[in-house]
């Protein structure tokens, strides 16, 4: 049985993997395309973003890489159509995973210290544990998190774009929040078809915009509206998509 030392090399090898790819990805997308994610999830008001951090400008990079599809296709299944046979055997096994990824909101059931959190898929109940040291340190039982998750090299882990809801103190609460996701799928998700998924990942982002909006004190309006003054990440700030560079040269210069 591998040991907690040798999973966690193994995690770390295809964070530093996931990086690469990411960046890659994101310089593969058009200039438009960070806008037109940006204003599909409401955060672009006259051509200025209102985001609450880096967070946030994590999950807008990562839905314009996985749920933006021009001529049906979103950049991950772009990329391994056209050019990604001559990539490394480890980076097209990880963009295949990318492909199969699952964006939804899940719940942590129990934590593992030091190595990650057994969480619950709260649209379908499939549950998982994530491989996550940062998140087996702050998070607690209950608390809701939205993000995608991604299988590769059998660990289960976050794309680097992930968000945390908050809990509910009562059960009935956690409940009522299902349900109100699962009404949300029933209206969107027809069927299996990519379009589909997303639009109900869009909304699901929205949904979560507007949350953490309120935990904030802000009033609730319609994501496609924002209100406020968002903190913004700065020119020179190292980029939150995790490719090393600064904001301005990376993925700043396609606003």
């Amino acid at each position: 049985m591998e040991n907690a030392a040798a999973m966690l090399g193994r995690y770390q090898e295809a964070r530093a993997l996931g990086r690469k790819v990411s960046a890659a990805l994101l310089d593969r997308l058009p200039k438009s395309a960070f806008q037109e994610g940006a204003r599909n999830l409401g955060v672009l008001r006259d051509n200025t973003l209102v985001l609450d951090g880096e967070q946030q400008m994590a999950v807008v990079m990562d839905y314009c890489i996985h749920d933006l599809r021009p001529n049906g296709r979103n950049a991950v299944e772009q990329w391994l159509a056209t050019g990604a046979a001559s990539l490394p055997a480890a980076e097209i096994e990880y963009l295949e995973a990318l492909r199969q990824a699952r964006f939804s909101y899940w719940q942590v059931e129990e934590i593992e210290r030091g190595s990650g959190v057994r969480v619950r898929d709260l649209l379908n109940g499939e549950k998982r544990f994530l491989i996550d040291v940062g998140l087996s340190t702050t998070a607690r039982v209950g608390v809701i998190m939205m993000g995608r998750l991604i299988i590769y090299n059998g660990l289960t882990m976050t794309t680097g774009a992930s968000l945390g809801v908050g809990g509910f103190t009562q059960q009935q609460s956690t409940d009522a929040f299902e349900q109100e996701l699962r009404a949300l799928q029933a209206k969107v998700v027809r069927d299996a078809a990519a379009e589909s998924v997303s639009n109900l990942n869009r909304m699901l982002i929205q949904l979560c915009f507007e949350l953490t909006g309120e935990q904030r004190g802000r009033q609730r309006v319609p994501a496609a509206e924002p209100s406020g003054r968002g903190a913004r990440v700065g020119r020179n700030d190292p980029c939150p998509c995790g490719s090393g560079r600064k904001f301005k040269h990376c993925c700043g210069g396609r606003r």
